[in-house]
């Protein structure tokens, strides 16, 4: 969709460490951890040298690193309300979603949504505000990866129907979109 009105975008900064952030760090932590922990059992046994060791524990680190410097792109990006659309840009993907399938935009918190021990497990403050979009159609991730969108052709997303925007000013952003939301067509 093109933007002939570009003065009429308004543009969000994304949260870089927020709660998508940091549980894809935490999910990915997992089999290097454990990883870790067999090398380190196997050197402790005496079935692998420590020059057997040491190297498979640099490579992993190498892995770990180069997959933690990757999941940090979710987080560089911004929200752009155009009148036509909501564009979410990071550096690992593009969201395009129409106002037309927006059904409503809201403040939400971990706390409203009764996961606080979660936001404890991620070090996020369970009251901090983040934007909730509801869609009227779900989600879907077309091809080539990292492109998303309402009315693109590919796999729907599990809970597609709700999006989470952590935003750095999240009561602006649900201001700013409330004045688009059915004043678009299809």
């Amino acid at each position: 969709m093109g933007h002939s009105a570009q003065s009429a975008a308004i543009e969000f900064s994304l949260i870089r460490n927020n709660p998508q952030v940091r549980t894809l760090r935490i999910i990915f932590s997992i089999p290097f951890l454990v990883w870790w922990a067999g090398m380190l059992s196997l050197l402790a046994t005496g079935t692998v040298g420590w020059q057997e060791a040491l190297i498979t524990t640099s490579i992993l680190s190498l892995g770990w690193g180069f997959v933690f410097w990757n999941i940090q792109k979710y987080g560089r990006g911004s929200a752009i309300i155009y009148p036509s659309e909501l564009v979410v840009k990071t550096r690992g993907y593009t969201a395009n979603i129409p106002w037309s399938d927006v059904s409503g935009v809201t403040l939400a918190s971990f706390a409203d949504r009764g996961v606080r021990v979660w936001a404890r497990a991620i070090h996020w403050s369970e009251r901090k505000p983040y934007v909730e979009l509801r869609l009227s159609r779900a989600l879907r991730d077309a091809w080539p990866r990292g492109r998303y969108g309402t009315r693109v052709t590919g796999i729907p997303l599990i809970g597609g129907d709700r999006i989470a925007l952590y935003v750095n000013d999240p009561e602006s952003f649900v201001r700013s979109a409330k004045t688009h939301l059915g004043t678009s067509g299809d």
